[in-house]
């Protein structure tokens, strides 16, 4: 079926607004699960992608500033509290999009710089860590698991350089 005209930007602005209704929802988490949202996590994405599927600029605003939040701190991502680059990616974009591009692109140079610094990291555990997301007592091989990880961190502060401009 061609759409044309009017017709298709309605179907258009209603998709948006079901995927907006979508995000805020995912912003609730369910009190059957019995744990509510960790320390730190901040939703950088949700808010982000929120703002992008506004079209009212107080709002869209909001949920910059929102996505915005946190602290670009890079690390081995080895224990569950460690900000995963992918909320740095969109809390960076975010910066942008409020007019903060110098600071977003040190930040996605840093991210670059991080993951080609510690690309070759020997990676060890300690064993008596008590916030580590999964059994990485029996991870086969934590060296693969931090170059998979840092060469993310190079590709998403490249894809975010680019997408900045």
């Amino acid at each position: 079926k061609e759409e044309t005209g009017k017709a298709g930007f309605d179907d258009m602005a209603d998709n948006r607004k079901k995927a907006a209704d979508l995000l805020e929802k995912a912003l609730i988490y369910p009190e059957n699960l019995g744990e509510g949202r960790l320390i730190g996590q901040l939703d950088n994405d949700i808010y982000y992608y929120l703002a992008m599927y506004t079209d009212d600029s107080a709002s869209k605003k909001e949920y910059l500033e929102l996505a915005a939040r946190g602290k670009a701190e890079f690390t081995s991502a080895m224990y569950y509290n460690d900000q995963p680059p992918e909320m740095v990616y969109f809390m960076t974009l975010a910066m942008a999009g409020l007019g903060r591009k110098d600071e977003a692109s040190k930040i996605f140079a840093d991210m670059i710089g991080y993951g080609k610094t510690h690309m070759n990291d020997e990676m060890k555990i300690d064993y008596f860590a008590v916030s580590l997301p999964d059994f990485l007592i029996f991870e086969a091989d934590l060296n693969k698991k931090n170059r998979r990880h840092c060469e993310n961190m190079i590709k998403l502060g490249t894809e975010g350089l680019k997408m900045i401009g």
